[in-house]
């Protein structure tokens, strides 16, 4: 016997959202290495890791594609679907990004930096890690309020995700 109202309350995007978070996590981890390979001039890792890096992208895709296709017509959710869709477009994008930059620097003829630059650009990928870091810990304390959200209603956890997000706007500017 199937319930129809039991049906819109089963699904929730929020495990995926998480997953493909924890994708572009470890995405990040292998493009600081690449970008490490290639300031050092190990083209062989480097290369390897683009192909790491790419793979992983691939696998995030599929995770995309699978809370899009797998989310069913008139699931309740505590948020509007497309405000879903759209967040998880941005959240691809940045491992698309990461995904793009590696086939830029490797279109470089030599390998390496100034070594003037290199601490800076070291720099510049740390924040950019950090970032990454702070959206899959948002992504992992959102899940955690929606699924309270129907119980009972956690205003210290939706402080906790608000400020995250004012942690992520702050590393933005």
């Amino acid at each position: 016997m199937r319930i129809p109202f039991l049906s819109r309350l089963t699904a929730s995007p929020f495990d995926g959202l998480h997953e493909h978070a924890e994708k572009v996590k470890e995405c990040a981890g292998a493009f600081q290495k690449a970008v490490a390979c290639h300031v050092s001039g190990k083209w062989k890792k480097f290369e390897d890791l683009k192909q790491e890096v790419n793979k992983l992208e691939s696998e995030a895709d599929t995770i995309k594609r699978n809370i899009r296709g797998h989310l069913p017509k008139g699931t309740l959710l505590p948020t509007d679907k497309f405000e879903l869709f759209r967040y998880l477009r941005e959240q691809d994008q940045v491992i698309d990004t990461m995904e793009d930059a590696l086939d830029w620097i490797s279109f470089r003829s030599e390998s390496g930096i100034p070594k003037e630059l290199e601490i800076h650009f070291y720099l510049l990928v740390e924040a950019v890690i950090d970032s990454i870091e702070e959206l899959s810990r948002m992504v992992f304390e959102a899940k955690k309020y929606f699924k309270r959200f129907f119980n009972r209603f956690s205003e210290k956890q939706r402080g906790l995700v608000k400020d995250i997000i004012r942690n992520l706007q702050q590393q933005r500017l």
